[in-house]
């Protein structure tokens, strides 16, 4: 007789668990909890699952908009200084090459 695999809702219920514990849900975790199971089928299963989870950009929605604006202009003056014009690259190098690598160009 053949044997079941591992159903999606087995994986699903021990990853729901380890994430409640505060523990990742690995393959080898998930496969503690189950007491079986093939690797590949629990990887696919947890695949499935992670993909079917909130993303953690969701949190941005449970904000009042004023405060996230605050918080993305903030984050966007952190990265303004670091900013360039892709222009500006390679300006004021000896030969004003565009290359960046350095490789392959003639030394003196």
């Amino acid at each position: 007789m053949a044997r079941l695999g591992v159903s999606y809702e087995q994986v699903k219920a021990v990853a729901d668990g380890l994430v409640s514990k505060g523990q990742t849900p690995t393959i080898t975790a998930v496969r503690e909890g189950l007491g079986t199971g093939s690797p590949n089928t629990i990887q696919g299963h947890l695949l499935k699952w992670r993909g079917a989870r909130p993303t953690r950009r969701a949190w941005r929605l449970n904000y009042p908009r004023p405060l996230f604006e605050k918080f993305t202009q903030r984050s966007r003056a952190r990265r303004t200084p670091h900013a360039r014009d892709p222009r500006e690259i390679g300006a004021g190098r000896a030969g004003g090459g565009g290359s960046c690598s350095g490789r392959g160009a003639a030394r003196d």
